[in-house]
């Protein structure tokens, strides 16, 4: 049986923390209590900068990281897809005898420069019609003109900023390669309710209610407005659904529309949001990237939580970027690899991972590193808008009949509660989080996460 998330007595209880400007009290009789010092909230880029309370908030939100090879079968067709960068580029392209209007005389150089590192990125065997052939074009162009940037930056010796990389050279290309989703630029995202029951030391690490990643790839609102928009679609049966209906009676963020969108606030009209690929931009500086990777996954967990609530049986895709150096990882949620539900962190370290690093590093100064990552946003779109979204339509589908045949029990993901644990000088049997409870029934059972 799953374990679910600890919530908080609802604002009705008589134990709801009562506001003061010098105490916080857990009871009307405010004068048999002790006092209590509100600690700094911390917010979610704090928790990540800092080891100690990243595994903090990863133990209670049943994180954990391992290796690509415990991948679970089901998810290794969707990895291998998008990750799949070989093969990209006619090899045409880069012979003295193509002569293409599109193809200028230094983008060729550039491809060529490519070719000379990563062969393995060019074939004869593949075609694109005169329209493809113009987008890419258009595209590789501007890659080259990002590349272009990164090498005078390189060059210049001044110091550059985080921004300054978005803005010169990440953005320059990021943005254009997706067509097919939607690329949202620092959405606010709600992270998820803690599983576990947070220790006084811990509340002020899982305090951080949302994240900002600096960019989300999102499923398209119209390619899956079928599930919601019919009087008898799944949004409107789930959320009309009285097992459903009774999480908002407690509080309104834990009400299906607040709770069937991972951004903070609710589309203006009333449907799903998914997303499936989370990016996190970083300072200049090598040892930055493992804390954009921490920070990361916060975002990815919030993807994945989404995900498990719905029996959603997919994996969502994270990628860092720092000091013109881009790494990814491959982040699900399931309950049949363990007793409880578990939010796993897979660092990608490549195809063939001769030197055994933990992470495999493209190289934005390289034209075959810039090109790979290239492909590989293209892929993320790609997959993003075709394989995720039918697994989208599939889960929901089923996960909507078996709670209206009450096979399965919907429970609220979001964190709504507000966890900063003051420093209790007295009577730490008055711990203002010792009422926590679980949320609604028994949850789902072992092995129900979808269907692949």
């Amino acid at each position: 049986m799953a374990q679910q998330p600890y919530f908080p007595p609802s604002p009705s209880s008589p134990n709801r923390l009562k506001r003061s400007t010098r105490q916080r009290s857990v009871s009307p009789d405010a004068d048999q209590l002790p006092k209590v010092h509100l600690g700094r909230a911390m917010s979610a880029a704090e928790v990540a900068k800092s080891i100690r309370h990243f595994e903090t908030w990863a133990s209670h939100q049943s994180c954990e990281q391992v290796a690509i090879s415990d991948l679970p079968s089901e998810l290794a067709e969707e990895v291998a897809f998008v990750f799949n960068l070989n093969e990209r580029i006619p090899i045409s392209w880069i012979s003295d005898v193509f002569d293409s209007q599109g193809l200028s005389a230094s983008l060729k150089e550039f491809l060529r420069g490519a070719h000379k590192s990563r062969p393995d990125l060019f074939s004869d065997s593949i075609y694109y019609n005169a329209s493809e052939t113009n987008v890419l074009f258009d595209e590789l162009t501007t890659v080259k003109l990002a590349w272009n940037k990164l090498q005078a930056m390189r060059r210049s010796g001044e110091k550059w900023s985080e921004a300054d990389f978005a803005a010169n050279v990440y953005n320059v290309f990021r943005a254009p390669t997706i067509h097919r989703s939607s690329y949202r630029y620092q959405r606010s995202i709600s992270l998820p309710q803690p599983f576990q029951q947070p220790s006084e030391e811990a509340a002020r690490a899982l305090h951080p209610k949302n994240a900002i990643p600096d960019c989300a790839i999102f499923v398209r609102a119209s390619t899956i407005r079928s599930l919601s928009h019919s009087l008898h679609s799944p949004f409107k049966t789930l959320n009309n659904h009285p097992s459903v209906t009774q999480h908002a009676r407690a509080r309104l963020e834990q009400a299906f529309r607040y709770q069937s969108t991972p951004c903070t606030q609710p589309p203006e009209t009333a449907s799903f949001e998914f997303m499936s690929s989370l990016w996190e931009d970083k300072k200049p500086s090598h040892e930055f990237l493992e804390q954009a990777y921490r920070q990361n996954r916060l975002s990815t967990a919030t993807a994945a939580r989404m995900l498990y609530s719905l029996r959603i049986f997919t994996c969502v895709f994270g990628l860092v970027w720092a000091d013109g150096i881009v790494r990814a990882h491959v982040d699900w949620c399931s309950d049949t690899q363990r007793d409880q539900p578990t939010i796993f962190s897979a660092p990608y370290s490549g195809q063939d991972n001769s030197d055994e690093s933990l992470f495999h590093e493209w190289q934005l100064d390289r034209p075959d590193g810039i090109l790979q990552v290239y492909f590989l946003l293209r892929n993320i779109d790609v997959w993003t808008s075709t394989r995720f979204r039918e697994q989208i339509i599939a889960g929901v589908n089923a996960f909507c009949q078996d709670v209206v045949q009450g096979s399965q029990q919907y429970n609220p993901w979001k964190r709504i509660s507000d966890m900063r644990l003051a420093t209790i000088t007295e009577g730490k049997e008055n711990n203002p989080l010792s009422g926590f409870q679980r949320a609604g029934g028994s949850g789902a059972r072992r092995g129900r996460i979808g269907r692949p």
